[in-house]
């Protein structure tokens, strides 16, 4: 790693975004996005070609292994994100008609607000 410039610190979590807008309801079905606003940070300085790392938590599952890989291919280092034997934060997303969104966010016991 080249000399750090910016590290970002805090939660780092999985966005299910619902492919279409409207109230819950079953059988929606939900894409897995990258989220969690100070990993988008780092990554968003990665992309400017600032050198940044990611200081944080994830789950031991393959959620988890979805954000490292990531912030590996976007360019961030992730030699400081903690492994936790628990599940990684996942933030459900419902997107209404006007623009207005909910969030549910399913994670006790959770990796991402854990300490690091």
């Amino acid at each position: 790693m080249a000399e750090l410039k910016v590290a970002c610190i805090g939660e780092v979590l999985v966005d299910m975004i619902p492919r279409e807008t409207g109230p819950y309801r079953e059988g929606v079905c939900f894409e897995a996005h990258f989220g969690g606003a100070p990993a988008n940070v780092a990554v968003g300085v990665a992309r400017l070609g600032v050198e940044s790392a990611f200081i944080g938590a994830v789950g031991d599952d393959p959620f988890g292994e979805m954000l490292l890989a990531f912030l590996r291919r976007e360019g961030v280092y992730d030699g400081w994100v903690a492994r936790k034997s628990a599940r990684t934060s996942l933030a459900f997303i419902i997107a209404e008609p006007g623009g207005e969104r909910s969030f549910f966010f399913y994670r006790p016991p959770w990796a991402s607000t854990a300490d690091a």
